[in-house]
């Protein structure tokens, strides 16, 4: 009895001796809970005149992978590397390279964080996130460390993220609008060179021919007719008066009038070589008609596309712009602790 009374006086004493150790044998034990807390917070409610949706937008997306980023790999690892007691115990090769146990302590390390790190949101709202970051360990000050480091590595991540996506997204809209911008340029060159290849075909307007296409056969076919009537009309009337003073002096009245006569029909004349001269447009215009109104409706139906595009793209481009104004100088979101983990009061000595 007295030696079972030793054996458990001992095991009491290095259990005691223990107790204050955040590992015991390479292992983390539970104990104390830090708490640490921090805000995302908007200025206002999001709204896509100001780029605050953008920023809500990028928080809400940020926020579905909250978990992972404080008890995933990637987060759990790089603690390790910041934090000396979380690394410095295992054993390396004269090469500062894991041996095969360390490794396996390692993984080991990356299980017991992740089992003593609980993450919740105490507030989740459009303009407001509270949340709440609890690490339990036996070291307290340890703990307190860990939660503190958690919330500013992700407080920075975030901010970082964000950046990155605004000027990602910048970068992307600026492609877009200069794409459409091209592209507009480009239609209104092919505009210009429709209207120099069928424009004023016979004095006709193009554009009033593609809405009535019966101009065209109307040109083809009575306007010729009514050159040559008007021109005969205009010659007999010379011709009369002509005539009708061949012996005896024109007065100024009907000279001036022969003048006007003769005129119209050099005019009609001028026409109708000018008509001749078009006449095989005019023929192939007639021809080609439905494919050459296809042709000025694709050229239509392209440039108003790219026109809403480009103000699409351009409103995005916009947007994104103050957004990345609020984010770059803190005045749309803001992100910081409202409180940091602090370890346990120290007991005073009896």
């Amino acid at each position: 009895m007295k030696k079972l009374f030793i054996v458990l006086l001992v095991l009491l004493v290095l259990g005691g001796m223990g107790g204050g150790a955040w590992y015991v044998y390479g292992e983390l034990t539970r104990g104390y809970t830090a708490t640490s807390r921090f805000r995302i917070k908007l200025d206002s409610m999001p709204a896509p005149d100001d780029g605050s949706d953008l920023l809500a937008e990028a928080i809400r997306n940020r926020k579905l992978s909250l978990q992972y980023d404080f008890t995933g790999k990637p987060a759990l690892a790089q603690l390790i590397k910041d934090i000396d007691e979380l690394h410095k115990d295992l054993p390396y090769t004269d090469d500062a390279v894991l041996t095969v146990d360390g490794k396996i302590q390692y993984q080991k390390r990356i299980e017991q964080l992740r089992d003593a790190i609980t993450v919740t949101e105490e507030i989740s709202s459009e303009t407001l996130n509270v949340i709440r970051v609890d690490v339990t360990l036996q070291e307290g000050d340890l703990a307190a460390r860990i939660a503190n480091k958690l919330v500013a590595s992700y407080l920075r991540m975030v901010r970082t993220d964000l950046d990155h996506m605004l000027l990602g997204q910048k970068k992307f809209y600026h492609q877009e609008v200069t794409r459409y911008r091209r592209k507009l340029s480009e239609l209104e060159t092919a505009r210009l060179r429709f209207m120099s290849d069928h424009d004023g075909t016979a004095g006709l307007n193009i554009m009033e021919v593609l809405d009535n296409p019966a101009m065209i056969q109307k040109r083809i076919i009575e306007r010729p007719q009514a050159i040559r009537d008007q021109r005969r009309e205009f010659t007999d009337k010379v011709k009369y008066l002509t005539e009708l003073f061949a012996d005896r002096p024109m007065g100024d009245h009907a000279a001036i009038q022969v003048a006007e006569w003769k005129v119209q029909i050099d005019r009609l004349n001028e026409e109708e070589k000018a008509f001749e001269a078009n006449k095989e447009k005019l023929e192939v215009l007639n021809r080609r008609f439905f494919e050459i109104r296809n042709e000025w409706l694709k050229i239509e139906r392209e440039t108003q596309e790219a026109q809403q595009q480009l103000r699409f793209w351009n409103d995005q481009l916009e947007d994104t712009q103050r957004a990345l104004t609020k984010a770059v100088s803190e005045r749309g979101v803001r992100m910081h602790f409202i409180e940091q983990a602090s370890p346990p009061p120290v007991k005073p000595k009896k």
